[in-house]
């Protein structure tokens, strides 16, 4: 009985987990994004050329950030999830980042460290 308790209790929680990802804030991230501008302390600046990062999200809560390194075009995949207004990346190298989110005027989506936005960088989601 124990084991059948156990397993339904797995069931469920695997339900639950992929219903997340039909929530309207999930799908928002979907797709592919590159960085426009960014808000520092100086003020605002324009992300150009080989300074510009893209983020993959997949359905599936995997996706790719590419940038440019001293060996050229590189990547680095992730998992990923949004809770809240928090955005969550696990990177496959082992490092991980807990981002705010929210949208400026354009509809892009600016990533913070800081709930306040003091701080972020925007992108525009590319087709």
């Amino acid at each position: 009985m124990k084991k059948i308790y156990c397993f339904a209790v797995m069931a469920m929680l695997a339900m639950i987990v992929s219903s997340c990802r039909d929530e309207p804030w999930y799908s928002e991230f979907e797709g592919s994004w590159e960085s426009v501008y960014g808000v520092d302390q100086y003020g605002e600046y324009d992300i150009y050329g080989s300074d510009v990062v893209r983020y993959d999200f997949y359905r599936d809560g995997k996706g790719r950030y590419t940038y440019y390194s001293s060996y050229g075009l590189s990547f680095i995949d992730f998992d990923w999830d949004v809770r809240g207004h928090r955005l969550y990346i696990n990177y496959y190298d082992g490092t991980y980042e807990d981002l705010y989110y929210g949208h400026d005027r354009n509809g892009y989506i600016m990533l913070s460290p800081s709930p306040s936005f003091y701080t972020y960088v925007a992108y525009r989601r590319v087709f």
